[in-house]
């Protein structure tokens, strides 16, 4: 209906109403007399503001209070000004009709703004997206949205009434025990409560969901309980999300735990945030201690500090990952060498805070590592301090398996003294002894193919006629040159 066409509605009511009234008061004129003229207008004011509100209300004031001096105040049919009591009752009564038209419109605009209120209030619950139950003061359901209706499985209707506990069914999720209803609690302790941990909710059929919830009071005007409303959600998918984030931090901590590598971070302080297994190994302290440990505790040589600290201060200055071997004395007094790998920690706006490091121990690589150079230092020393000629040479084939040539990748100073060969180093042979017998050629061919060492005496008359007594080997295993 239109506002235009509700309007005319309205105001013909009101004027039926005044109508109305006026008849109703002829009616009882033999028994009333002059006596209560506006009685019956009241009713029709009260009609108009309950129909349309204040302006009805006193159109229909204004209209009876007319009608009831012309036709009901002596002298009747006359708008004469009474006299004595009636004067004082035409007065009245318009102070009267009045007050009940301005009463009663204020009345159905207070009733229309609670209608209001109630329906913006429904759909506001209905709309959100967690599950509601109110109760009265009783326990008893008095609405529940359409989230509620489904986490439980109860229709509205179906539900409305009903103590809660038989709709709101509860339990520990690990005892299986009933848990105290929330709203149990509010009753008694007249202030917000929430849920336990582990809660499930057993819906009607029987589908259980993990859930939580909250639940207030609802007060009067006075602060009386009058109800509770209940609030709670579906935490499965959280739940879910929980349990895998443990299970893969549990991982992540074992992998840490069960390597041999330092795993660590630090804060921008230098103050060590997390520490694995084998970091608190070596600095010989719980994780407790390392992270309330200062930087001098976690040292046991104040002279490695400051090459540690400047290699952490690299990656917080420059935001960049460094790579560096680090010497650490551990808390048992052996001094160790650490290759490190130190990134930095960034905050989710990218700010460097901190930095992650991965230490792996080359101490034992690192002495091999010297033990080599020494050993190959002292093979040189002799290689190069023999009398005896020594030299490598990397034999050639052709495709039939013949040996055609062959080059010298090193030798010894003896060997050039003997050979009088000099410069020859990497050169093919036949170029740089052009002439040279192919009994070198073979011999060296068929111990490099066959792996079987072989001594001879042999003369090289390119060579100036050079007489070699040779002993011939082969390094590596089959198919080396």
């Amino acid at each position: 209906m239109t506002d235009a066409r509700k309007s005319v509605v309205v105001y013909a009511v009101t004027l039926a109403a005044v109508a109305g009234a006026g008849a109703a008061r002829w009616l009882f004129d033999r028994l009333l007399g002059d006596h209560l003229p506006f009685v019956f207008f009241f009713v029709a004011t009260v009609l108009a503001a309950w129909v349309g509100g204040l302006r009805p209300a006193l159109l229909a004031t204004g209209l009876g209070f007319v009608l009831a001096w012309y036709l009901f105040v002596p002298p009747r049919f006359a708008f004469a000004v009474p006299a004595g009591p009636h004067a004082v009752g035409l007065a009245m009564s318009l102070m009267v009709g009045l007050a009940v038209a301005v009463f009663s419109g204020a009345l159905r605009r207070s009733e229309a703004a609670a209608r209001r209120h109630a329906e913006q209030t429904r759909i506001t619950l209905g709309s959100i997206g967690d599950a509601v139950i109110t109760t009265d003061a009783a326990g008893r359901v008095a609405y529940m949205n359409a989230v509620a209706c489904e986490l439980t499985g109860w229709a509205r209707d179906d539900a409305v009434g009903r103590p809660l506990a038989a709709v709101f069914r509860i339990v520990n999720e690990q005892t299986r025990r009933p848990v105290e209803n929330p709203v149990e609690k509010v009753r008694k302790l007249g202030q917000v409560v929430g849920l336990a941990n582990h809660t499930v909710l057993i819906a009607r059929d029987g589908t259980e969901r993990p859930i939580d919830d909250s639940a207030a009071p609802i007060r009067d005007d006075r602060g009386a309980v009058t109800g509770a409303v209940l609030v709670f959600h579906d935490v499965t998918e959280r739940r879910r999300a929980e349990r895998l984030a443990q299970e893969q931090a549990s991982l992540i901590q074992a992998v840490n735990d069960n390597t041999a590598d330092l795993i660590f971070m630090k804060d921008r302080a230098n103050r060590l945030t997390y520490a694995n297994a084998a970091t608190l190994r070596v600095i010989g302290m719980s994780r407790e201690e390392a992270v309330r440990a200062g930087e001098a505790e976690r040292f046991h040589a104040p002279e490695e500090t400051a090459a540690i600290a400047a290699l952490d201060r690299r990656v917080l200055d420059t935001g960049e990952t460094v790579v560096g071997e680090e010497p650490y004395t551990c808390a048992d007094g052996g001094r160790r060498v650490f290759l490190s790998t130190k990134t930095p920690l960034r905050d989710e706006a990218g700010r460097v805070v901190g930095v992650i490091g991965v230490s792996r121990d080359i101490t034992d690589r690192k002495r091999a590592e010297a033990d080599l150079r020494a050993s190959e230092e002292r093979f040189r020393t002799l290689f190069e301090s023999m009398d005896e000629g020594y030299c490598v040479a990397e034999v050639e084939f052709d495709p039939a398996g013949r040996p055609t040539d062959y080059r010298i990748v090193e030798m010894n100073p003896a060997f050039e003294k003997h050979t009088g060969l000099r410069g020859v180093l990497n050169q093919s042979i036949r170029q740089a002894v052009p002439g040279l017998e192919e009994f070198w050629f073979e011999t060296y061919g068929r111990v490099a193919s066959t792996g079987e060492p072989t001594r001879f005496v042999n003369e090289a008359k390119p060579m100036d006629g050079r007489t070699f007594d040779v002993y011939a080997f082969r390094l590596g295993g089959p198919g080396s040159p």
